[in-house]
């Protein structure tokens, strides 16, 4: 998949992305912002309904489905209401210079008397094990299950943000959190943020190839998503040993997207930076609370 813009649209392959164009929308805007926000949802169809109904007084440029399918409900240049009351960097009313992206995901999850993990939206539906992380939220909320963003989805999602930032040279993204913490709680802390605006918007140490280290009981190498080896596998392990996710990683050595939402859900719970990259102060926050 290969993302652009044109004319305010967004393309794949060069091809436009289904569009199904919501009546709710204003004038003429001129993004520096992009916001990322999730759905509170099981399906894109029920998001498209609702963000392209008039009643409902909301909507949001573009829909990306757990699969990676992308639907525009705008075109990029026009108002959505998809930020309400919110500002960032003391300018208020975001919508006015912002573009926003709604990922189908149902948020927080719940813990049931039977074990069952279920949807805080809908708490007859449950939700797989592979399906939910354990996270802890910038808002103080205590630490809960979140439903994961799928990998396709996730670079989906990077391809169109990529390409919108380029187009319209955004240099910042934000989460609606970000924009509206009393209010908000999306994208929730399941989502990868600061590598997503990494990857997005370009990191200089990303390029860097990974050095290689000497083997070493206690070595605490920097591992990130695309490393492979026997330190990837002993952080692994170490990550299971912590409960990171419900269902148990694969120890397999190869650091892909699960180790990276993993790793991520624990450095949140942990109080590090939530970066997805494996150092030595993570190394040593994994080894201490295993051997508590």
């Amino acid at each position: 998949m290969v993302f652009t813009v044109e004319s305010h649209f967004v393309c794949n392959d060069g091809l436009r992305v289904d569009y199904r164009p919501t009546p709710n929308k204003g004038g003429i805007i001129v993004p520096t912002l992009l916001v990322m926000h999730y759905t509170a949802g099981f399906t894109a169809a029920s998001a498209i309904a609702t963000l392209t109904s008039p009643a409902s007084q909301a909507s949001a440029h573009l829909v990306i489905d757990r699969h990676g399918g992308v639907t525009q409900l705008a075109p990029l240049n026009n108002k959505t209401w998809h930020a309400g009351k919110s500002s960032w960097r003391g300018r208020s009313m975001c919508n006015g210079f912002s573009i926003g992206i709604e990922l189908v995901n149902c948020g927080p999850l719940l813990e049931r008397a039977d074990g069952e993990i279920v949807a805080e939206v809908a708490p007859r539906k449950v939700i797989g094990g592979e399906d939910a992380v354990m996270a802890h939220h910038p808002n103080g909320e205590r630490t809960k299950y979140w439903q994961v963003y799928p990998e396709a989805q996730i670079e989906a999602a990077e391809g169109v943000a990529r390409a919108i930032c380029e187009a319209y040279r955004i240099k910042e993204i934000a989460g609606h959190y970000d924009i509206a913490p009393t209010r908000k709680r999306d994208p929730g802390p399941a989502f990868p943020m600061a590598s997503f605006v990494s990857r997005v918007l370009g990191r200089a140490d990303d390029e860097d190839e990974p050095v290689a280290v000497p083997p070493a009981r206690f070595a605490s190498p920097e591992l990130r998503r695309g490393d492979s080896g026997e330190y990837v596998a002993a952080l692994q392990y170490l990550l299971n040993l912590n409960k990171a996710v419900i269902s148990a990683l694969s120890q397999d050595g190869d650091f892909g997207f699960k180790t990276e939402l993993a790793l991520i859900a624990f450095q949140k719970r942990a109080g590090l930076v939530a970066d997805g990259v494996a150092g030595i102060n993570t190394w040593a926050a994994l080894r201490a609370r295993k051997d508590q």
